[in-house]
């Protein structure tokens, strides 16, 4: 046990007192013993201060990693919420994205669909009567009107295709060759006709094979 300065002097002071009265030896004696409980009792209280105050420093070491840990896990928490939240608006960019392209698709369909009816509206038209009349009062007219009106229609059309001024139009069309390309042409086709006739010479050989093949029976295992 260690003693401090202060309880040395008074244990010598004690001691000197004891030597001067004999009297009061045997006190004097009590004294220094309660003193050494005393100095007992101060040196654990002091074990325990001090035990104490490592327990607070260890304990505030605690805190402060305590404290650290959970900065680092808001940081990793606040990182990873930005990811996601990053990656969530490139999932809605991309929805956004394939929705547009889904819709314009859609638009380019009905167009073309709208086209398409609207052409064939204008083909099965006049073969129709050739009136202003509405659809409903087309069942009124006779089988003869709506044939006269369609052979009508059918000789206006052919008159309108054959006529003087698309038939001087028309110009014919330029050969792709000239007698300058005969020479090669030739040569090409006699190449192809050589070519022709190895392949069906290849292929008159393995019919034979196949044929010389499957008529010879199998032979049994010895």
């Amino acid at each position: 046990m260690v003693i401090t300065p202060q309880q040395l002097a008074l244990y010598q002071q004690m001691m000197s007192q004891a030597a001067a009265n004999p009297g009061q030896q045997q006190m004097s004696q009590q004294q220094a013993t309660q003193q050494q409980l005393l100095m007992a009792l101060q040196q654990q209280q002091a074990q325990q201060q001090q035990q104490q105050q490592q327990q607070q420093a260890l304990q505030a070491q605690q805190v402060q990693q305590q404290q650290q840990a959970q900065a680092q896990a808001h940081a990793q928490m606040q990182a990873q919420m930005q990811q996601q939240q990053q990656r969530q608006k490139a999932i809605q960019q991309a929805q956004q994205e394939r929705d547009n392209l889904f819709r314009q698709h859609q638009q380019a369909l009905q167009a073309t669909q709208l086209q398409r009816n609207q052409a064939a509206y204008r083909l099965n038209r006049p073969s129709l009567v050739e009136s202003n009349e509405s659809f409903e009062q087309i069942d009124s007219f006779s089988h003869r009107d709506l044939a006269i009106s369609r052979f009508r229609l059918n000789h206006s059309f052919l008159a309108d295709v054959f006529s003087p001024h698309h038939i001087n139009q028309y110009k014919e069309p330029t050969p792709h060759y000239s007698q300058d390309d005969v020479p090669k042409l030739r040569e090409r086709l006699a190449q192809l006709e050589q070519q022709n006739s190895e392949q069906d010479k290849k292929y008159t050989e393995q019919v034979d094979s196949w044929t010389a093949a499957f008529a010879t029976p199998p032979q049994p295992a010895a």
